[in-house]
């Protein structure tokens, strides 16, 4: 298993257009495959041509699919796991996981680890650059890592397992937290870059700037609006508001 969490970290080193994540995938299970093959070249053979067929998950979410895929081969014919239904299970886990792992890791996890890295970096960029680094890899190298014993443990009942994870929703409240960070963060920014008297505005009144910004970016998130554009616009906002205040 440590040998195939290791070339895992190579799932897209050969990606393709024809087969995708395909060549990663089976570099990932051969030391298994030949585990569970060994005295057959013929099914290991058939195991490697399976998994060479188009293939294209989350990265991040390969360890699950990885694991489970394991399981099932060594389960084999014998367990009712034919060819063809390790096939359909593949291409359904790999599609179910893309999507969730999509919605979670790169739409709400990245920009909320930037968003939380920029609030240090105000300190220290290097500071910033841990802080990042840290906040972002966490989840990702743990489901990587610890997916593939999950989904080996369980084999075709890991879809009920990462489904307790409820990372749909969890994303759902890392946005919000990114609104919420992203609000804060503007009203910081503009109440010490502003002039002396501003400075010394009461407590109510940075308060209020910053339920503003947050209801507002709230909103611009339920339009589906890239955080990516929302970062850059506050930042606009912010380099023009200084200006004009200097």
């Amino acid at each position: 298993m440590v040998r195939v969490v290791w070339r895992s970290f190579f799932l897209q080193a050969a990606w393709n257009n024809r087969g995708q994540q395909n060549l990663g995938l089976a570099s990932a299970l051969l030391p298994a495959l030949e585990k569970i093959h060994s005295r057959g070249i013929s099914d290991l053979t058939d195991a490697l041509n399976r998994a060479l067929k188009p293939f294209n998950t989350q990265p991040y979410m390969s360890g699950p699919v990885l694991g489970a895929l394991i399981k099932v081969e060594e389960l084999g014919p014998d367990q009712g796991f034919t060819p063809e239904r390790i096939d359909r299970f593949r291409n359904v886990l790999a599609a179910a996981f893309a999507a969730v792992g999509d919605a979670f890791f790169w739409n709400a996890l990245l920009p909320a680890a930037a968003v939380t890295a920029m609030f240090w970096s105000v300190l220290n960029e290097w500071i910033g650059l841990i802080v990042f680094l840290a906040f972002y890899n966490l989840a990702p190298l743990s489901i990587r890592i610890g997916g593939v014993w999950l989904g080996y443990r369980y084999g075709t009942g890991v879809v009920t397992v990462m489904e307790r994870l409820a990372l749909p929703v969890q994303a759902l409240r890392v946005r919000l937290f990114v609104a919420g960070a992203l609000g804060a963060l503007g009203a910081w920014i503009l109440v010490n870059v502003a002039p002396a008297d501003w400075s010394r505005t009461d407590f109510w009144s940075v308060s209020l700037v910053s339920v503003v910004l947050i209801l507002a970016f709230s909103r611009f998130f339920k339009r589906r609006l890239p955080v990516e554009l929302l970062i850059y616009g506050l930042f606009v906002v912010l380099t023009a508001w200084t200006q004009v205040m200097s």
